[in-house]
């Protein structure tokens, strides 16, 4: 696949907002995007039109100070995601080398997600309807529909 099928993709994710992210120990972090589907309660998670896992190595700037960082303490790392929070990507930019990611968001804030490895899942972009889109082992973009996360 292109750098124009990824750009298009990406940008499928542009205008809308971070309604929340989730951050798991062990190092992904998930941004949840778009319209909420299922609101979070004690038994359910939030559920978007579109939810973004980052599997790599990641930078958080607010404005050109980077204040987060993927290898941070995740107590840290968990107080500094939440600027995140109702923000609007305003713009997604995809390095067709080396597969990085940059997300500029309407309140300043900037993620930069970088590739740490060649073999490991850097990111995916997931759909409500199974949609998935990302690039896996080796740096092998990939496009598939499988089961709508629950």
């Amino acid at each position: 696949m292109s750098n124009n099928t990824s750009m298009k993709v990406l940008k499928r994710m542009v205008n809308q907002k971070c309604q929340g992210t989730l951050f798991v120990v062990g190092g992904t972090l998930i941004l949840y995007l778009g319209d909420v589907l299922q609101h979070m309660s004690k038994h359910t998670s939030l559920k978007t039109a579109w939810r973004f896992w980052i599997d790599c190595a990641w930078r958080l700037y607010d404005g050109e100070k980077i204040i987060a960082g993927c290898y941070d303490d995740p107590e840290f790392i968990c107080k500094k995601i939440v600027k995140l929070k109702d923000a609007i990507l305003l713009d997604v930019h995809h390095d067709e080398v080396s597969h990085d990611l940059y997300f500029k968001f309407n309140n300043g804030m900037k993620l930069e997600l970088f590739s740490d490895s060649a073999t490991d899942e850097l990111w995916q972009l997931r759909g409500a309807d199974g949609y998935r889109y990302g690039i896996e082992e080796n740096l092998t973009l990939r496009e598939s529909f499988e089961e709508p996360d629950e």
